[in-house]
């Protein structure tokens, strides 16, 4: 479930808490009058009531933080082999959609950039590469001819 989402339920609980301890008040009340429950009774299953709406929103509280901490805690350890140079080793993904939301979506971009880096290194690489070769040939026939020229001049023939 994407963490929108979640936020929203859990805003929607949050906000349905208050209204829903006054909207139980009547039924409790009705209740009451037919079985002849006394009003500390009454006290006592509005509070029960409450406390468990209560102890739900605290529930999904804590799912919903530890949905993100898992999810910032896959995202950082993939940020971190990236950071790390890390680029020829493609990054993991979940295995499953469970646990996917909007934090870890950002693994996919994240991958694509590993991949544009790669290959922008690799174009790098070439062109250098390309380069010293290009520098080495014409240095080499200049080094040849100089040593041609040189055995040439200093050869025994030339010095008689």
């Amino acid at each position: 479930m994407r963490i929108k989402k979640q936020l929203q339920l859990f805003l929607a609980g949050a906000v349905l808490i208050p209204f829903n301890a006054v909207l139980i008040i009547p039924v409790v009340d009705y209740i009451a009058d037919e079985s002849g429950i006394s009003n500390a009774s009454q006290f006592i299953i509005i509070g029960i009531i409450t406390f468990i709406f209560e102890l739900l929103i605290i529930l999904f509280t804590l799912h919903l933080s530890k949905t993100i901490q898992k999810s910032i805690k896959f995202l950082q350890n993939s940020t971190k082999k990236l950071a790390d140079g890390e680029v020829n080793d493609s990054l993991e993904r979940r295995k499953s959609n469970r646990g996917a939301n909007e934090i870890t979506d950002l693994i996919v971009n994240l991958e694509k950039m590993r991949l544009t880096f790669r290959e922008t290194e690799e174009r790098r690489n070439k062109l250098i590469m390309g380069i010293s070769h290009d520098l080495r040939t014409p240095v080499a026939v200049i080094n040849g001819y100089s040593d041609s020229r040189f055995h040439f001049c200093f050869s025994p023939l030339n010095l008689q």
